[in-house]
């Protein structure tokens, strides 16, 4: 027997639900009491008293639920149709702010830890250029100390891997006065 109610309870819940769910106009009636229907309200009620609707009366402007009638039914949340705009620029308008306010504070959240995060990468993509041209402009200042090493004309004098001194011969210095000129032309040159 118990579970015979139960069930009826709940059927009787859900025929409920479903009828507010699908209602598509919402007015309060002259004891107060607010009605919800797939049909007009009858044509006595003001347009003041209508709450929602589907599509504006004449001179009538459809307003959102308040947030204390938003759950009328036990914590059941109701419709809360608001009458299609004919202008597409009021649609347009109205669009932005709708998406705006339909975001939970958390997905807002989440859209700003992502702007963070995107700002944190291009940072970093700025840092990490801005040493590949320090690291270019010192290579670049090395390579013209060691041309004019070079060109200087003084002996220079390395160590070969029987621990020998043995100087540069004047091939060696043109090869790599030459190899150097290469290098600096690709590396060192602003484009």
């Amino acid at each position: 027997m118990r579970i015979a109610t139960v069930i009826r309870i709940t059927l009787v819940a859900a025929l409920a639900t479903g009828a507010v769910a699908h209602a598509q106009w919402k007015w309060r009636d002259d004891n107060g009491q607010i009605n919800y229907s797939d049909q007009p309200p009858p044509k006595g009620v003001p347009a003041s008293r209508i709450l929602s609707s589907v599509e504006p009366r004449a001179g009538a402007t459809p307003t959102p639920l308040p947030s204390s009638a938003s759950a009328p039914l036990g914590g059941i949340p109701s419709v809360n149709a608001t009458a299609p705009r004919a202008d597409a620029a009021a649609k347009a308008d109205a669009a932005p702010r709708a998406d705006a306010a339909s975001k939970s504070p958390a997905d807002r959240a989440l859209e700003a830890k992502l702007r963070e995060k995107e700002r944190e990468l291009a940072d970093r993509k700025r840092e990490e250029e801005e040493q590949k041209v320090a690291a270019r402009a010192r290579a670049c200042e090395a390579m013209r100390a060691d041309m004019r090493t070079l060109e200087s004309g003084i002996r220079i004098a390395r160590v070969n891997p029987q621990g020998e001194r043995e100087f540069l011969s004047d091939d060696e210095r043109s090869q790599r006065i030459e190899a150097l000129r290469r290098d600096m032309r690709t590396l060192c040159t602003t484009s």
